[in-house]
């Protein structure tokens, strides 16, 4: 397989941007996804970002496969949490909500193993037919 490109990007909100790549071969068309491979990035994640646009997200890559827990600890909008083990789908958390003000995040955890989580907006998902 060929590398795929990585460069860094800026979308204006003033949030400092990971690494990102695009993935042509994607279900439903190119995605555009900011990559967290390092633990404090994984950690920070899409919290205090203002929005997603559609055809974006953020995949965290983890280095063996496990049971990694998600919640939506300063989520300003809903996402769809996508498991992957190997390239393959193994669970959809669909339309994941933001908490309210003052609110307790949902969490989700995944009955199997995964080695990599995708998240996108809420609702894209399904419109790309990722189940």
């Amino acid at each position: 397989h060929d590398a795929l490109p990585i460069f860094r990007s800026e979308i204006g909100d003033g949030q400092p941007r990971l690494p990102i790549v695009r993935l042509e071969g994607a279900p439903g068309g190119t995605l555009t996804v900011e990559v967290a491979d390092e633990v404090h990035e994984r950690k920070e994640g899409l919290s205090r970002r203002n929005t997603l646009k559609s055809g974006h997200g953020m995949v965290f890559l983890f280095p063996e496969p496990g049971t990694y827990g998600f919640w939506m600890h300063e989520m300003r909008f809903p996402i769809d949490i996508v498991y992957l083990r190997e390239g393959v789908v193994t669970q959809v958390f669909p339309r994941v909500s933001a908490p309210l003000p003052g609110g307790v995040p949902t969490s989700v955890e995944p009955e199997k193993p995964a080695d990599a989580v995708l998240e996108l907006y809420a609702g894209e998902a399904g419109q790309r037919g990722i189940t």
